[in-house]
């Protein structure tokens, strides 16, 4: 993977710590990530995760938009 290539590591190792990421982040961030109540979160699931993930109880948007500002405000066309 990419990490690895780039870190030089073994993917276990990437793994390791990655995990050990996530659950500090867990637990110090914890109280600040307001949940909705269940029935709220899968009345508004999208149907196709109702129907191939019934369990899932969150969706993370990782998309990226790449944003370019124009260099003249007036040359637009």
């Amino acid at each position: 993977g990419d990490l690895t290539e780039r870190f030089e590591v073994s993917q276990s190792a990437v793994s390791r710590i990655l995990t050990y990421c996530i659950d500090t982040m867990e637990e110090h961030m914890r109280f600040s990530i307001p949940w909705l109540p269940q029935e709220t979160i899968r009345s508004t699931m999208p149907q196709c995760f109702k129907e191939n993930f019934p369990n899932t109880i969150c969706l993370i948007d990782c998309s990226e938009t790449t944003l370019q500002k124009a260099h003249k405000l007036d040359s637009r066309g």
